[in-house]
């Protein structure tokens, strides 16, 4: 599947997994009085996510064109960033929803796909946070794998992108993870500018750097 192919299967897929009823997403809404909360996942939503694994296996299955000497533009990096973290979304979305539902199922020994109910419990925020916590490790998978096994991840295949090292040697799994890790408090932190060499805050940390693909 070529640039076009792959660009129009994940913006498919982005766009189900937007519009699914239950897809990852812990909602409170109205007043102390008139409260609802909705979390959870679905069937369709787990398969929309499988669907996104797949789609991305089969781009790191892919040998990565030869890099050149051009160093990418800081939005062809943005661009990227954030067509990744969308495929994190839709990768992570439908597993952080089934955490809430086995929250959910902790304390009704019931088990709902989604759920809805009109209280707050004292423990809600665990459930955030786990979802959370699911969400990063899915990142650091996506990132981290594809960083230390020389492959592009979706948004670096699109742009044209490549994550290596200064020393050229290969990305080990734990450099893969810091720099997926550190990269997500990079944006959060606007440490987004670029060094002469192209290289920003997460790039200097991990000794790596972003080269452009033919």
């Amino acid at each position: 599947m070529n640039r076009i192919g792959v660009g129009i299967a994940f913006a498919v897929l982005y766009i189900v997994d937007s519009f699914l009823p239950f897809s990852g997403v812990f909602s409170v809404s109205g007043g102390d009085d008139n409260v609802v909360v909705r979390a959870g996942s679905s069937l369709f939503a787990l398969v929309v996510s499988g669907l996104a694994l797949t789609l991305a296996i089969g781009v790191m299955y892919k040998t990565p064109p030869p890099t050149i000497s051009r160093l990418p533009t800081l939005s062809s990096r943005m661009v990227a960033l954030v067509i990744d973290l969308c495929m994190v979304q839709v990768l992570g979305a439908a597993i952080a929803g089934l955490v809430a539902s086995a929250f959910e199922y902790y304390f009704t020994s019931s088990f709902q796909w989604g759920f809805t109910r009109d209280f707050q419990r004292p423990t809600d925020w665990l459930t955030i946070a786990a979802m959370f916590v699911t969400l990063v490790i899915v990142m650091i998978g996506y990132f981290g794998i594809a960083f230390s096994q020389s492959r592009q991840t979706i948004g670096a295949y699109l742009l044209g992108l490549m994550v290596v090292r200064d020393s050229r040697e290969k990305i080990t799994t734990w450099m893969g993870a810091k720099r997926a890790l550190l990269a997500f408090v990079s944006l959060f932190a606007f440490r987004l500018s670029a060094d002469q060499q192209g290289r920003m805050w997460h790039d200097i940390k991990t000794g790596t750097k972003v080269v452009c693909t033919k």
